[in-house]
């Protein structure tokens, strides 16, 4: 009886194990399934160029799953696409480490080092194409190429590589976005609206696309549909304050002055705005009260949009109104004199970016252009030129005369007298920070 006994305890025993088995593997396919899906969600965002929601779900995944390469490779695409580039390379290291093949993180550096502003990886991406390759590499080797173009205002190759690209999948919302910002660069409005338009037909809910679209419409006095795309964009996104002075913008200039009052005051008491939205949500209160007559009101308005945005014209002209309201004439002419010097600087600007497109690889326009946003306390559009000089020459004085000014403005001490020890001795050196 009791080896019965015995015999049927050990079978059970081994149904038992043999359950706890199958429920093991059952949650670990399950699991499995989980990381997929999500790894397919995160590749889906990708596609669509919603890089930050990509990051989010495989910085979960990476917690989860430390030691996936894919997870690793992926990062590191988004993060270069992102600009990011000291996280992607990080990345793409922890990729090859964990087994990723070779050849494709070889390929993910060279796209770095190209929107980077090393051209010499140029010939190996425009050769990765020519030999074949998958259409989503090959998606992602024309992004890198319009974007390291545009980054260095190539733009006659930028306008050739997006062309290319068009042809090929006309459909791309990438490509389009790529291109819209091209116009934008050589200020082409027609073609530019015209962009922005097919961008959301081919993704509606494309936020960024619409407000874009908004702007452009306001600064081209179209109001009216610039209220519709910006409402169009509070639906999906309710809690950005940049929309609610968009569509205050768009009420004032249609004489909606208590709405627009009203939604300024509102997103003004929020948290959490940039130093460029505040400046823009005051000058837009500022014009309001020139509209009400409340002139000592709009000077308040417009003195505080200038302590956020020292360098914005439509400020200082509008506060030289109000002060010419008020009697106020020396300083009303001074800040009217201030309008016309930024206005000329913008048309310098302009200028400059016509000479730059014809000489691509000249230090000189570039580093005037940088010189000239260094002077309005723009002080990463100007590091950017001025950086984009170096690329053109290491050894231009000007420039590093120009970035130890920058440093020196940015509390950069040490910085700014390494330029200037090179700016004396010809030094051939880049500060990368």
């Amino acid at each position: 009886m009791a080896v019965v006994r015995s015999r049927s305890l050990g079978k059970w025993a081994a149904l038992g194990c043999l359950l706890g088995a199958v429920v093991f593997a059952a949650i670990a396919a399950w699991r499995r399934l989980e990381f997929n899906q999500a790894l397919d969600g995160a590749r889906e965002s990708m596609r669509t160029g919603d890089l930050p929601h990509a990051v989010e779900v495989l910085n979960q995944l990476e917690k989860d799953r430390p030691r996936s390469a894919e997870v690793a490779y992926l990062l590191g695409i988004c993060h270069r696409r992102l600009a990011t580039t000291s996280k992607a390379r990080s990345y793409f290291q922890q990729a090859g480490e964990l087994g990723w093949p070779r050849k494709e993180l070889m390929r993910q550096e060279a796209m770095c080092d190209f929107q980077g502003g090393e051209k010499a990886s140029e010939s190996f991406l425009l050769e990765s194409v020519k030999a074949g390759c998958d259409d989503e590499t090959a998606s992602e080797i024309y992004e890198c190429l319009v974007k390291g173009y545009l980054g260095g205002l190539y733009l006659r190759e930028a306008s050739l590589c997006l062309e290319y690209w068009l042809e090929w999948r006309p459909q791309s919302v990438q490509a389009h976005e790529l291109k819209a910002e091209l116009l934008h660069a050589v200020g082409d409005t027609t073609e530019e609206v015209a962009e922005y338009r097919t961008l959301v037909r081919l993704d509606p809910n494309n936020r960024d696309a619409r407000m874009k679209l908004g702007h452009v419409l306001l600064d081209n006095r179209a109001a009216a549909e610039a209220l519709e795309q910006f409402r169009y964009c509070r639906d999906l996104d309710p809690d950005d304050p940049g929309i609610g002075f968009a569509i205050a913008a768009c009420q004032r200039s249609l004489g909606n002055l208590e709405e627009a009052e009203r939604d300024l005051r509102a997103s003004l008491s929020g948290g959490g705005l940039s130093a460029a939205q505040r400046a823009f949500a005051l000058v837009e209160l500022g014009h309001v009260a020139i509209a009400r007559r409340s002139y000592e009101e709009a000077v308040d308005c417009f003195r505080e949009a200038l302590v956020d945005s020292p360098a914005d014209r439509t400020a200082h002209y509008a506060l030289g109104r109000a002060l010419a309201r008020l009697g106020q004439t020396d300083e009303a002419n001074a800040h009217v004199d201030e309008s016309v010097k930024i206005d000329n600087q913008n048309e310098q600007l302009g200028d400059l970016l016509h000479e730059i497109i014809r000489a691509p690889d000249d230090p000189e326009p570039r580093c005037k252009a940088g010189e000239i946003l260094l002077a309005q306390v723009n002080h990463r559009e100007a590091y950017l030129w001025l950086l984009s000089a170096l690329r053109c020459d290491k050894t231009h004085k000007r420039t590093h005369e120009a970035l130890a000014r920058y440093y020196a403005a940015t509390g950069k001490q040490d910085a700014a007298e390494r330029h200037l020890a090179w700016a004396a001795n010809g030094g051939a050196a880049i500060e990368r920070n």
